[in-house]
């Protein structure tokens, strides 16, 4: 039909029906995919017969009341669609994904139906394929041994199998959904991390899902157990990363079984090596020391002590505590022999038996400790024995864990190897014994040797402190040190006998004194030696009086150098690499208002500009390459002064930059004097030009003038020569006049008359302004100079354009019997155009009606005193404070130098010894006042 041709060349198969199930239409995918026949083989059958070859309508068994899917779409007006089972000719199954829909005519009535057909044959077989796929893996998973859990690429968990919920305590319902690692991560019960904060450091999952690369690791979980994790990337068909699964293997017992095994191996390797070190000859100190860091490391003890039986006394010997033990004992009369043997240490030497206790307290055998004793909450000791005689013991304490047999054997172990040291060293001291006593020592020593004994006397000297002090060496055997030093100094010598035992060594400076009475300032550094196993000190004694000497003179050379330092006027400081104060002389305390102390450690951009970091043109980075000082001018913005900074650098011997000095010159005032004198060098400048402006425009003005003048004669009726001239041509000057009037020109005539004579006056006054005087001093009518300033001001161009002078009112309150004053004319017009301009100014930046300005004169004693006043906007005592000082300016940038009122300033009070002031409000206007002396002054 060709209302369905469009349909034809559709891929997807389609099939259009009537009302009583006859197929109207079927395009070409439709038989090709269902019967194989032609179009009008099938055209005009129903449908039941061609797609189920059953001669009555399919049953639909999702509705038992409507017999099939094309009764339904007819009864409810809306799409359907269904999976079918459709059988082909040759009898193969299809699995067809059937679309229904109604067609209406133009009444809306439903009179076809469209029937769009979709093959998912393998698109089922996939689903049940992967449906049985899914039920294994969950078998899989279910009953696999080992733990395994799968996570999505944010590391939340999709999975766990019922060994992970076994392992970590958690179920799948409560697992589901949330980040691994807040349930069984590294900081999973850390309280005070929340969100992202407990990622696991490091974090293996994420490494995994970002490289795709398999790791494994192990962590030991809350329960104690040791895992080891195996966790491999996840992807999808597209070889994208979705997700990792997590397997865990408990290997616990394994991990045990190891430790256990590497223990023992470390312990016989400790062992063997302390077995090595003490065949060695050593001192017993050392021996001691060697034994006890060994027993404390293999049983984790953080104290402990080894002692020997002294061979002459019977006495327990300590020559070595653990740590800080011995400053932390509070014993009184403490020390570290014992002629009385307790407490658990003391069974054990009595009894030569080991001894092990987790709770000494309640241990039968411990006698208690006694006042300012260390708390023992763990002890183990065992015996070193020489042919069954106890030689000494090893005893360790504390541990955070209860000893256990196996400690005790190694402590055994450890006795028997200390014994077999005690009793070689002992075997080499006896050889030592018939050899000179500390010959080696003495031997080609340039300083003064003396040993010391435990009775504070000499036990030997050296040639050196017999040929230094004066004394024979019989008479300093007989001497102890004490006995060489000054008798008002402090007892030295026993402060340097009790460190040098306590430390092992020890140096100090002392002065000795010879038989002569010469002192001797001398470096003492005394080393602790055992002489036939007792203790004793040897002291090498140097003469330092040409150190002393030149340690004097470098102090003296110090102060004078802080003296110059702190005596330079200009701001220095010494600087590290880092641009960090390091020094700073007195200037720059008392120019940045802080104490030099202060200073240290702060950067330097802190102090010299307002920036919280490096400057962008800071010189360190030029003289960082260069090598070479920097010289450019900064300007400090918080003391307002301007500074000529200078950076040099400082360099080792290997021309690497060191230190950095940095001066800083106020040059505030030279700049302000610079800036002055190109300001009235650039007056002069506008003083010439004005004078040739003002000669150039002369000329035209005096022929305005004249021609004027000949005008106003020619047509005068008054004059006789006029009346003639004009009755010859037939003229009435009478009339032409009445002409004039009636039409104004007579006004005119008279203005161009005025404004002429008006500009000749204004440049008269520019003339006298700008010409070249010498500055000598005349005697000045005031009034009459306060009326050229006014003229100028009123002829100058910026106020003309800008404030509008012709609209402020001025009246002028003079004094028609001020006399005369001594003054240089032209500087006291630029004070008063300076002012009067400056009023006008302020009067033109306000909306004030009737901007007024008085000047007034009026003599005042012996002096003559000018005001001039205006009603504009005033200012307050801040501005009022600084209006005189150079380069204070309240207009905008580029509007005004701050230089007009403080050379006023300098030429009222410095050149004419006389004074200026200002008095102002806000809102109540501003009057300056000047007063210049009547007497003549010598400028």
């Amino acid at each position: 039909m060709p209302e369905y041709a469009i349909l034809q060349s559709i891929a997807v198969p389609i099939l259009i029906i009537d009302t009583d199930h006859t197929i109207l239409f079927a395009n070409q995918a439709f038989l090709e995919l269902c019967t194989g026949a032609g179009q009008m083989d099938i055209i005009g059958s129903k449908c039941f017969q061609i797609s189920h070859n059953c001669p009555f309508p399919c049953q639909d068994t999702c509705d038992d009341t409507i017999p099939c899917v094309h009764a339904r779409v007819f009864s409810t007006g809306e799409p359907i669609c269904v999976v079918h089972e459709h059988i082909l000719p040759n009898g193969n199954k299809l699995i067809l994904q059937i679309t229904a829909s109604p067609l209406k005519d133009n009444h809306g009535k439903i009179t076809r139906i469209i029937q769009v057909l979709q093959d998912i044959t393998e698109r089922e077989k996939l689903t049940a394929e992967l449906a049985r796929q899914t039920n294994e893996l969950e078998n899989i998973l279910n009953n696999a041994p080992v733990s395994i859990s799968y996570l999505d690429r944010d590391m939340r968990v999709q999975r766990i199998n019922p060994a992970m919920e076994r392992l970590t305590n958690i179920s799948i319902a409560r697992a589901r959904g949330r980040h691994c690692y807040d349930l069984w991560g590294q900081y999973a019960n850390d309280e005070t991390r929340t969100g992202r904060e407990r990622i696991c450091d490091p974090c293996q999952i994420r490494n995994v899902l970002r490289d795709g690369r398999k790791c494994c690791f192990e962590r030991q979980i809350e329960s104690g157990r040791i895992i080891r994790i195996t966790t491999v990337p996840v992807r999808d068909n597209k070889q994208q990363i979705i997700g990792a699964m997590e397997i865990g293997q408990d290997v616990t017992e394994l991990r045990q079984a190891e430790e256990s095994l590497r223990q023992e191996v470390d312990i016989n390797s400790r062992l063997a090596k302390l077995a090595q070190s003490l065949i060695q000859s050593h001192s017993l100190e050392k021996i001691a020391r060697m034994v006890l860091r060994s027993a404390q490391e293999l049983t984790c003890s953080p104290i402990g002590f080894v002692g020997y039986i002294d061979q002459d006394s019977g006495h327990l010997v300590c020559p070595t505590f653990s740590g800080d033990v011995w400053k932390k004992c509070r014993i009184p009369g403490r020390s570290a022999v014992f002629d009385k043997f307790s407490g658990l240490w003391g069974w054990v030497l009595k009894k030569g038996e080991p001894i092990i206790t987790n709770n000494p307290a309640e241990d039968p055998r411990s006698t208690g400790i006694p006042y300012g004793h260390l708390p023992i909450t763990r002890f183990l000791a065992a015996p070193s024995r020489i042919d069954n005689t106890v030689t000494g013991l090893i005893a360790v304490a504390n541990s955070n864990r209860d000893y256990t047999e196996k400690n005790l054997h190694v402590l055994e172990r450890m006795a028997s190897l200390f014994a077999l040291a005690l009793q070689r060293r002992r075997d080499e001291d006896k050889i030592r014994a018939s050899e000179a006593r500390f010959s080696n020592l003495f031997n080609n020593l340039g300083d003064a040797a003396f040993v010391v004994g435990e009775n504070g006397r000499f036990l030997d000297v050296n040639d050196e402190a017999v040929r230094r002090l004066g004394y024979s060496r019989k008479e300093l055997l007989s001497m102890g040190p004490a006995a060489l030093q000054r008798p008002d100094g402090t007892d030295l010598a026993r402060v340097c006998w009790r460190r040098t035992m306590e430390f092992g060594s020890s140096t100090c400076e002392i002065v000795q004194v010879s038989r002569s009475g010469e002192l001797f300032p001398s470096e003492v550094k005394a080393t602790r030696i055992e002489l036939n196993g007792r203790p004793a000190m040897l002291a090498l004694v140097r003469d330092i009086s040409e150190r002393k000497k030149s340690e004097e003179q470098l102090r003296r050379a110090k102060e004078d150098w802080e003296r110059t330092f702190d005596a330079i006027d200009d701001i220095i400081t010494i600087q590290d690499t880092d641009m960090r104060i390091i020094r700073a002389n007195r200037a720059t305390g008392l120019a940045l208002g802080t104490d030099l102390h202060a200073l240290a450690g702060r950067y330097c951009y802190e102090l010299f500009t307002s920036e919280g970091e490096v400057c962008a043109d800071c010189p360190i980075h030029i003289i960082v390459k260069s090598r070479k000082p920097h010289t450019r001018v900064l300007k400090h913005e918080k003391l307002q002064r301007t500074y000529q900074v200078s950076l040099h650098p400082v360099l080792d011997d290997q021309d690497n930059i060191v230190q950095f000095v940095h001066i800083a010159k106020d040059i505030t005032d030279q700049q302000k004097a610079q800036d002055h004198l190109l300001q009235s060098e650039k007056m002069a400048t506008i003083a010439g030009l004005a004078a040739g402006v003002a000669h150039e425009i002369n000329t035209p003005l005096s022929a305005i003038l004249q021609s004027i003048q000949v005008i106003q004669q020619g047509l005068s009726p008054g004059q006789k020569s006029n009346r003639e001239k004009a009755a010859r041509h037939g003229i009435d000057l009478d009339k032409v006049q009445d002409y004039f009037k009636s039409q104004e020109i007579d006004f005119f005539l008279n203005g161009i008359q005025a404004s002429a004579s008006n500009a000749a006056k204004i440049i008269t006054n520019l003339l006298e302004f700008s010409r070249p005087q010498k500055g000598e001093i005349s005697m000045v009518h005031l009034n009459e100079l306060m009326d050229s300033a006014l003229e100028l001001a009123r002829a100058d161009y910026d106020l003309k354009k800008k404030y509008d002078i012709l609209n402020v009112t001025i009246r002028r309150e003079y004094d028609p019997d001020l006399p005369p004053v001594p003054c240089v004319a032209m500087e006291i017009e630029q004070v008063l155009l300076n002012i009067i301009k400056n009023a006008v100014q302020a009067l033109g930046g306000q909306t004030r009606e009737n901007p007024r300005i008085i000047l007034r004169t009026a003599r005042t004693g012996s002096a003559v005193r000018v005001e001039v006043e205006d009603n504009g906007p005033g200012m307050d005592e801040k501005i009022r404070g600084h209006v005189f000082d150079p380069f204070f300016t309240t207009k905008e940038v580029g509007a005004g130098t701050g230089l007009g009122l403080y050379v006023a300033y300098t030429i009222i009070c410095e050149k004419h010894q006389g004074k200026i002031s200002v008095e102002s409000e806000p809102g109540k206007g501003a009057r300056f006042i000047i007063e210049l002396p009547l007497q003549p002054f010598s400028k």
